[in-house]
């Protein structure tokens, strides 16, 4: 069973997960009732985390927050075809006097719902 729900069930449900990770909100990720059905099921009446600590599966977020990591570290590479998305790289002589040694600068967004879209989320958490 726990085969059949990671090849079939977790896919879909982490399906173009960078595109929506930071759009839900926190009761929205915790409402996703068909892992956490799964995790009582095999558990009985047990809290999520407990459960999934004892199924021996990472949270739906955590995973979700994984994949993202990933997926910038792919976009970072200049091989990536969505390289051309990332904003200019500073210059590593300008990195050293500065406060923040992030490769990338911080995108300024005038909306949430920019600032919470895949690319400045992730710069701002990943690098």
């Amino acid at each position: 069973m726990l085969c059949f729900f990671l090849t079939a069930i977790r896919l879909v449900l982490e399906y173009v997960c960078p595109a929506w990770h930071t759009s839900p909100t926190k009761q929205q990720t915790t409402s996703l009732s068909t892992h956490t059905a799964y995790c009582r099921c095999n558990t009985g009446n047990t809290p999520y985390d407990e459960a999934c600590c004892l199924v021996k599966l990472t949270s739906l977020s955590e995973r979700r927050d994984s994949l993202c990591s990933k997926l910038f570290s792919q976009l970072v590479s200049q091989s990536h075809i969505l390289h051309c998305l990332l904003p200019a790289q500073r210059d590593d002589s300008l990195t050293g006097r500065l406060r923040s040694r992030n490769k990338y600068p911080t995108v300024h967004a005038r909306t949430n719902r920019f600032k919470n879209s895949f690319i400045p989320y992730a710069i701002a958490n990943y690098q």
